[in-house]
């Protein structure tokens, strides 16, 4: 894996300037990597920002894949840092979940709750038989929680396990998850990335909601991936049945309805999940959430919206064990409008692969 670090840098003008680096941890040995790290800052207090990531370690003589999902004896903790200061410095490195041997965290990413509550989540990977009973691949959408700005975080041992996560490739490897439909030749997707957003909005009728979002085949008898959703009302102690949130038409082939790689956010009270179809190709899905209507029915969701203005050429992508824009993209929020940030390819001729940036209205 070769050296590598985590850096951060800040802006105090909007970001037209930017600071020099602060190293938040660097590591020379061929066996470790600080992998998918996510920076969050503290919505009520400017002073505090939080970074987590997964630190994979491999075995001695063993160079691995940090996705791969077969363990070899490696490790993979959910480690922590923070700054109080506004990023003028960082506090060492801590881990707030070591899941053991051959078992992995990956995709950290924490929220602030409304009350300040620190939520991490994460895909808990359980290689091999594991303390819920599963055995070989048991993947699962995650959790830890920390009252007091990350200096500790509960519950003690294992943590909050949310739900199931039921991609092709997580279900059975051989199935390779998301294929080209006509060649068979794979794409590779966010397949084992969750993404999450809170409701902070105290006049929403979801006001302090969890959302998350993640590629499940459950709800096509693992025939294709599709967007699962599933919701927190408590603060992350009890969730949701998943449920199927993608619009895409069933009176086509199965290989034109998948889905993947979904990011969600909060607009008025309202969640809103972007993802990638075979069929639409960008597209957004919102919630017809009111105090009487639940996000936790599909009926509930609206039909997909497009936000590419034309399909981009899959098979254009850069090839990195699979057809590849991505295993995450963006979506902010600026008022009541969302701001997609995604990768097209073959849109530039001669450019395998671009970064696009789009507004969408409520």
């Amino acid at each position: 894996m070769g050296k590598n670090a985590l850096l951060v840098s800040r802006s105090l003008d909007g970001g037209v300037t930017w600071s020099d680096p602060v190293t938040i941890i660097k590591d020379t040995s061929p066996r470790i990597l600080n992998d998918k790290e996510a920076i969050t800052a503290d919505p009520g207090n400017s002073n505090f920002v939080y970074l987590v990531w997964d630190r994979v370690e491999s075995p001695v003589g063993t160079l691995i894949n940090p996705e791969k999902v077969i363990g070899l004896g490696f490790k993979s903790p959910a480690t922590f840092s923070r700054t109080t200061n506004g990023g003028v410095s960082w506090e060492v490195p801590s881990i707030i979940y070591d899941p053991g041997a051959n078992n992995q965290t990956i995709g950290n990413q924490i929220v602030v709750l409304p009350n300040g509550t620190l939520v991490d989540f994460f895909n808990e990977l359980l290689n091999f038989r594991n303390d819920e009973g599963g055995s070989h691949l048991d993947f699962n959408l995650s959790l830890k929680r920390s009252s007091d700005r990350g200096v500790t975080w509960l519950p003690h041992g294992p943590p909050i396990r949310a739900a199931k996560m039921q991609s092709r490739a997580v279900i059975d490897p051989q199935l390779n998850g998301v294929r080209d439909p006509d060649t068979g030749a794979r794409v590779r997707t966010g397949d084992i990335l969750p993404q999450v957003a809170v409701d902070r909005n105290p006049r929403s009728p979801g006001f302090g909601n969890l959302y998350a979002v993640w590629q499940d085949a459950r709800f096509s008898s693992f025939a294709h991936d599709s967007i699962a959703f599933s919701m927190s009302r408590d603060g992350g102690f009890t969730w949701s049945t998943p449920i199927q949130i993608n619009r895409t038409p069933t009176n086509i082939r199965s290989g034109d309805q998948q889905a993947f790689t979904p990011t969600v956010r909060i607009v008025s009270g309202r969640p809103d999940c972007t993802g990638v179809s075979l069929k639409t190709d960008y597209f957004l899905v919102h919630c017809h959430l009111s105090a009487s209507v639940s996000c936790t029915s599909s009926a509930n969701w609206a039909s997909e919206a497009r936000i590419t203005p034309a399909s981009f050429d899959m098979r254009k992508a850069p090839v990195a064990r699979g057809f590849f824009v991505g295993d995450y993209e963006a979506l902010a929020v600026i008022g009541n409008e969302f701001k997609p940030f995604f990768v097209q390819s073959g849109i530039v001729t001669g450019d395998p692969s671009d970064v696009f940036f789009t507004s969408v209205g409520p």
